[in-house]
């Protein structure tokens, strides 16, 4: 089917929806964030991550609609995991489907694979460097704060405060290079570049290859 389907279009739209408006209240936390503040600090970290699984959802939503429009090797596994489904055997012999949950970095590595397979041009991120190592500790902050064991586990320190920015920034800005590579296949290189130079002059920042 012709990349400018409406359907096709309309899945494109939805995802920069969802990215646009999760990015906001990322932004927002950011300039309201008073470090003294326990409370806050925990629900800052709550909405980073709030970026991070809102994304990550909507990119294997966007992942499944281009698989119906094109013919993008995705197996069949492949469109369980994006589903977030898994299957079993009820006590009758009957195929069950199950909720497939993934660890929060298994799902980013999932996904950012996903997508450099099915768009061929994509960068893949880098899964070797400090900013794949930070996204990890963040993560298991998060969890820790989410799931605490014991009253230390509420705290939260500068320096996670830190960890936990590195790590989110390494993920949105490897899912920013891998989004907007794919939205030029659609619109073309001009749109990509035109974005891209936008997209770099809200962050202060110059291109670094993935």
């Amino acid at each position: 089917m012709a990349m400018n389907d409406k359907k096709f279009q309309a899945a494109v739209r939805t995802f920069e929806r969802l990215a646009r408006e999760l990015s906001k209240e990322h932004e927002a936390w950011s300039r309201r964030l008073k470090p003294r503040s326990q409370i806050l600090r925990r629900a800052y970290i709550r909405a980073l991550f709030a970026f991070v699984d809102g994304t990550l959802f909507g990119s294997k939503q966007f992942l499944l609609k281009v698989h119906q429009f094109l013919d993008a090797g995705v197996g069949t596994g492949d469109t369980a995991l994006l589903r977030e489904e898994g299957y079993g055997l009820d006590r009758q012999g009957e195929v069950q489907v199950r909720a497939q949950y993934l660890s929060t970095p298994e799902n980013v590595r999932f996904t950012f694979r996903m997508l450099y397979r099915v768009f061929r041009k994509l960068p893949l991120a880098n899964f070797g460097g400090k900013g794949w190592a930070a996204f990890r500790e963040a993560v298991a902050i998060r969890n820790r704060i989410t799931h605490p064991k014991r009253v230390v586990d509420f705290s939260v320190s500068p320096k996670d405060i830190k960890t936990v920015e590195d790590g989110v920034t390494w993920y949105r800005d490897s899912l920013a290079r891998q989004s907007y590579g794919l939205l030029s296949g659609i619109r073309g290189d001009a749109w990509l570049k035109k974005s891209t130079a936008e997209h770099l002059a809200r962050v202060g920042r110059r291109p670094t290859r993935a």
